[in-house]
């Protein structure tokens, strides 16, 4: 545009009167027409209530809490709700250890969630559901899986954040070393040795400790030692130094008749005292066996006559009667049977205490109406009784045909 000053200008007079843009303007100083200063409200943005007609250009990045950022910055951020990132997020020391904080409020959980083509596969619960009430309750930590479907399956890991306590689904490992509880709701498999200072706790009913058809070995004193070592092999046999049951507590060998499946539901014990003798439950029922080593006898001495002791035994007939004795274990369970069954077949024998009365306190076990036996004869003092008067008889046989 071609510039047609004005010819009798007054000093402070601009030309072009109005700016236009890409027009320079000037200004009569009252000698020349100078360069006109450009109002500075037209080459800078007001703070307030303003437009850019062009792009802001920054140095850098910001640095401070309060500067701009610029669109390459802002481009490669994600917004503070939703957003997908499509890389790997890395968390650097900064001077401080690094920290991803998820916060929840109360019952509800905080999830990371794995999963391929948007499907679930692994879901780590930092806290879970429950409503923290006190004493350090809920808050607990668990890993969840979930099958193809991307449906849940089960805890694979659970963690309790007030106990400490940890369950796991199932543990396959080469070792575990435990201080505390190791609880499991399904199996424990080791190819190594599962070790606790403290218990074994099984979470179900019918819990199995398992072999692999070889031999399951208990080792109180150690996995390397042998000493009170007790094994069970694939064939069933149970082989231990020593079988025992804990004092007060009923228990012992289960009663059964052969090969039947079905226990009685009694217990033998065995005790030795110089003879062998059984127990049934808390009932002393007799002598297994009697010694009859010299060696384990003194004051050894032939019997008087027994022709008049055996003349006062009495030999009896008689039928087995119900009888539960004072110290039987009774339960009420329906197939319960007392510990003596009656029935009706004919028997011959004596009664205990009576042969006690008539020969000597050995003549039979324990002592009549014992609260915690059962009163059985012993063999080898009526054997020897019956013995010495058969000697007297024949003597007497003799005798009698010499004359």
């Amino acid at each position: 545009m071609a510039l047609d000053f004005p010819n009798a200008p007054t000093i402070g007079e601009k030309y072009p009167a109005t700016i236009e843009a890409g027009v320079p303007q000037y200004q009569w100083d009252g000698v020349a027409w100078m360069a006109a200063e450009t109002p500075q409200e037209l080459t800078y943005v007001k703070r307030a209530g303003d437009t850019m007609t062009g792009a802001l250009t920054l140095p850098g990045n910001p640095t401070g809490p309060l500067e701009a950022a610029t669109k390459q910055m802002v481009d490669t951020k994600l917004p503070i709700a939703g957003g997908t990132m499509t890389g790997n997020l890395t968390i650097g020391p900064t001077g401080t250890p690094p920290a991803l904080t998820l916060t929840a409020g109360h019952g509800i959980p905080a999830y990371i969630i794995g999963s391929r083509n948007t499907l679930p596969r692994w879901i780590m619960r930092l806290c879970d559901e429950t409503v923290e009430g006190g004493g350090n309750a809920g808050g607990n930590f668990d890993i969840l899986r979930y099958d193809d479907a991307g449906n849940f399956i089960a805890p694979a890991f659970s963690l309790n954040r007030a106990t400490g306590t940890a369950t796991f689904g199932n543990i396959n490992s080469a070792s575990i070393t435990a201080t505390g509880n190791v609880a499991a709701t399904g199996n424990v498999s080791a190819g190594g040795s599962v070790l606790s200072s403290s218990a074994f706790l099984a979470t179900s009913a019918n819990a199995v400790l398992a072999g692999l058809g070889g031999t399951i070995y208990l080792r109180p004193n150690g996995q390397g030692s042998g000493t009170g070592e007790a094994t069970l092999d694939s064939a069933g046999k149970f082989i231990a130094s020593m079988l025992s049951t804990k004092e007060g507590i009923n228990g012992g060998l289960a009663c059964k008749t052969g090969n039947a499946n079905t226990h009685s539901g009694n217990w033998a014990n065995l005790f030795w005292n110089g003879n062998m003798q059984l127990y049934v439950d808390n009932t002393y029922v007799g002598q297994i066996a009697i010694a009859s080593d010299y060696r384990v006898k003194k004051d050894v001495a032939a019997l008087p006559s027994m022709w008049e002791t055996i003349k006062a035994l009495r030999p009896v007939k008689y039928t087995q009667a119900d009888f539960d004795p004072p110290s039987a274990v009774k339960t009420a369970a329906k197939d319960y049977k007392p510990l003596f069954v009656a029935d009706d077949k004919e028997r011959w024998g004596f009664l205990a205490h009576e042969m006690q009365e008539t020969m000597i306190e050995d003549a039979a076990t324990a002592h009549k109406d014992a609260a915690d036996a059962v009163q059985s004869p012993n063999p080898w003092t009526i054997i020897a009784a019956l013995t010495k008067a058969m000697q007297e008889m024949q003597l007497r046989i003799e005798a009698l045909e010499a004359t």
